[in-house]
């Protein structure tokens, strides 16, 4: 049987929908950002991907980890029979993530003001005031994926966001021409506001109907089992917090960071190196986002053969993928760069040295879910929260001294650094291997 066909079999129609839906969503949010950086200006452009990528952030920390302890408690509730407590940790998970996102779009208001009333920073866009609105119905549609990618409910979960949302934002964008001039960076946050709303309500009903007949068709198997403490679930989520925050902060400090010290023409010319080069990341992102309920159903039934054959398979996949489409890249830069508007090709170099951190992390994919499903989550806290800080510092020393440069460089080195870590301590705690040792 060949890579393919291991491939196919091991990760099934999973992979295939969640691969697909993920490449298709990629490849729209990355046309819309060309087309939004020709509408825009790269200015009105940079302004606007920095909310995009602060809105972004704020969203994620407040899903509170529960978006990735879903993956793991939720396939483990069900595969054990426990319905009851499943249903309570959903209804749980979800009513406090969207309190957190309300609350913290407030209190960031609220600072904001204080700070342009009292002048430390008077002149907050309106645009970014505009971007809180966006921040819980973003978390709300985060949790909503983590439990459609917990139940393989994938199209459904996935395609309303990863496509739905970036053409509806366009389709406004666009319709926005006919009555100004110029569009800027206001229309264009206006726009997420709205494609957020309309693609995240759907979203939720479809997967909220395709789990009660998911929690209908599975056999109670300890009904008098008592539900844990909801406080037990918010332990175990916290430290899945700080390392998807101090993850979420790394990969995303970059571009604040360019906002913070550079003007907004920089923050745009980075802003579309990165993300060509992210269009390699979801190859791992979507192996990783599979391997995390194959990997926990794996380890709940004590299959440790099947879950190290899958941890070598899956990170096997991700590595010869991510390869290959950085070669492509590396060919087709110019051309791809350009379609974003004259200058961009600045990002060339730019986009070459983030590449390193790519094919870093799809050598280790899965390392971080081995880890989660063996419950090291204080583990994935403190490597995270390490790499944060001595990328913040990075990117700030260097982003002075060499520029845009400094950041990429800062960038890939730390993306490397971590998922070395983070499978170097997954094969201590965890006995996974890259390579299979011989007996």
């Amino acid at each position: 049987m060949g890579i393919s066909d291991k491939v196919i079999k091991a990760f099934g129609t999973d992979a295939i929908a969640s691969y697909g839906i993920k490449v298709s969503g990629t490849l729209v949010v990355y046309a819309t950002h060309i087309l939004l950086a020709r509408m825009l200006g790269q200015s009105e452009f940079g302004l606007f991907a920095t909310i995009l990528v602060f809105t972004a952030v704020v969203a994620q920390l407040s899903t509170l980890g529960f978006n990735e302890s879903t993956k793991r408690f939720l396939p483990n509730y069900l595969a054990l029979g426990k319905v009851k407590i499943a249903k309570v940790f959903v209804s749980y998970s979800s009513n406090l993530t969207l309190i957190s996102a309300i609350t913290s779009s407030v209190l960031l208001g609220g600072i904001f003001g204080l700070a342009q009333i009292s002048n430390v920073y008077p002149d907050i866009p309106i645009a970014i005031y505009l971007g809180l609105i966006a921040i819980p119905v973003l978390c709300w549609t985060h949790l909503t994926e983590s439990v459609a990618i917990a139940r393989s409910f994938l199209v459904r979960g996935l395609a309303p966001t990863y496509i739905g949302r970036p053409l509806i934002t366009i389709f406004i964008v666009a319709l926005a021409i006919y009555f100004v001039d110029k569009p800027d960076a206001i229309h264009a946050t206006i726009a997420l506001i709205i494609a957020s709303v309309l693609s995240g309500i759907p979203q939720s009903i479809m997967i909220t109907k395709a789990l009660k007949k998911e929690f209908d068709g599975v056999e109670e198997k300890h009904p008098d089992e008592s539900i844990p403490a909801r406080i037990w679930w918010v332990k175990q989520s916290l430290p899945l917090f700080v390392a998807q925050g101090f993850f979420t902060l790394a990969i995303n400090i970059d571009v604040l960071v360019i906002g913070l010290f550079l003007d907004n023409t920089s923050v745009a010319i980075y802003f579309a190196a990165v993300k060509t080069v992210s269009l390699l990341a979801f190859i791992h992102q979507s192996i990783g986002s599979v391997a995390a309920r194959r990997l926990s159903e794996s380890h709940a039934k004590l299959q440790h053969t099947t879950f190290q054959n899958f941890f070598r398979l899956s990170a096997l996949a991700a590595t010869i993928l991510t390869v290959l489409g950085a070669g492509f890249l590396m060919l087709a830069g110019p051309f791809i760069l350009g379609l974003f508007g004259e200058g961009f090709e600045a990002g060339i170099p730019l986009m070459t040295i983030l590449l390193v951190g790519i094919i870093g992390q799809a050598f280790t994919c899965s390392s971080q879910e081995a880890l989660l499903v063996h419950g090291h989550q204080k583990a994935i806290a403190t490597i995270q929260s390490v790499s944060f800080f001595i990328n913040i510092i990075a990117n700030i020393i260097l982003v002075q001294m060499y520029g845009l440069m400094g950041v990429a460089i800062a960038t890939a080195v730390v993306t490397l650094l971590r998922a070395l870590a983070t499978y170097r301590y997954a094969a201590q705690q965890t006995g996974i291997r890259l390579i299979a040792r011989k007996t």
